[in-house]
């Protein structure tokens, strides 16, 4: 039943199996990955997004590779480009009112202010990767959001399909984020828009990137997974390009065996009510006294492999 694709965001990070090479618990190892760091062009730390200890470790990485001088830039799924300059040319009091923090759909800005409390001191270039969803829409109507033009979807590789088993791996997290409500060809309906997710995000990275400097990626988990989220994109276009991808896990979440990030960094887990229960509410909400189902995009879910989303930003 299509009707049921409407959740296009739901759950995508949640419920998603992590995936291992090497798995770290947090004190020491946080040292020896900021070492690692230094030896990358791009380090990408995938969050669990209403964690508060997420964002003090991406803090943390933030905070040495730019005392270092060594710090290109911090690319955030939480911000779209038009948001880039709140940051350069508002003070910090007031960047949540003027990034419509409240109706946005991530957590409270409490969650993530240790992360923009180092971005106020350290300056550094912020980048958004973020897609505002009422462009993200445009899928449905078949027409083109227009963040990359054709060009750029062949440098990244969005415009061959993914390796088989990627493909697959990729379709499963998706059913499996939807909690049995969407089968297979349903969830193949909603891949190319995760993929251009990802290939956009890759793709702003080689609009800023400086020899010898460092990016990091503020991103859901799901986005930093090498074989199908933003590394695939980025090693498409350059193969060269070193990349390290640590995913930030919640103890008890579960490992898997495949080698999709290169460390897993374990901290230990917030509370929050079980994502296939709210996601189950916000169905029964859109489907209520025979109410016409919304269309995509309008549940609250989680998106991209990743947030809590409220209401639909109106950016």
């Amino acid at each position: 039943m299509m009707y049921f694709i409407a959740p296009i965001f739901a759950l995508l990070l949640v419920l998603m199996s992590a995936c291992q090479h090497s798995s770290l618990s947090q004190g020491e190892d946080i040292e020896r990955l900021l070492k690692e760091a230094l030896l990358t062009d791009v380090v990408i730390l995938g969050e669990k997004h209403d964690n508060p200890e997420h964002h003090r470790i991406q803090a943390q990485f933030i905070k040495e590779l730019s005392r270092q001088g060594r710090l290109q830039g911090v690319y955030m799924e939480h911000l779209f480009p038009s948001q880039e300059m709140i940051l350069v040319k508002e003070s910090a009091e007031v960047w949540p009112e003027k990034l419509n923090w409240k109706t946005s759909g991530w957590p409270s800005y409490s969650v993530f202010q240790s992360l923009f409390d180092v971005i106020a001191a350290e300056k550094p270039p912020v980048y958004g990767v973020g897609i505002p969803r009422h462009q993200l829409k445009a899928f449905y109507k078949k027409q083109d959001p227009g963040y990359l033009n054709e060009d750029e979807k062949k440098s990244v590789g969005l415009t061959v399909p993914l390796p088989d088993q990627a493909h697959q791996d990729l379709l499963r997290t998706i059913v499996k984020a939807h909690c049995g409500y969407l089968d297979e060809k349903s969830a193949g309906f909603m891949m190319p828009l995760q993929r251009y997710k990802d290939a956009f995000m890759a793709k702003r990275y080689f609009e800023h990137r400086q020899a010898g400097k460092v990016a990091v990626y503020i991103i859901g988990a799901g986005h930093g997974r090498r074989d199908f989220g933003v590394p695939y994109y980025l090693k498409y276009r350059d193969p060269k390009l070193r990349i390290l991808s640590i995913q930030l896990q919640e103890r008890g979440q579960g490992l898997g065996q495949e080698p999709n990030f290169d460390r897993i960094l374990v901290t230990e887990a917030v509370d929050h009510e079980d994502p296939c229960m709210k996601f189950k509410k916000s169905l029964e909400k859109s489907f209520k006294k025979g109410a016409k189902p919304k269309s995509p995009l309008q549940h609250k879910s989680h998106d991209g492999l990743g947030k809590s989303h409220g209401k639909t930003p109106r950016q």
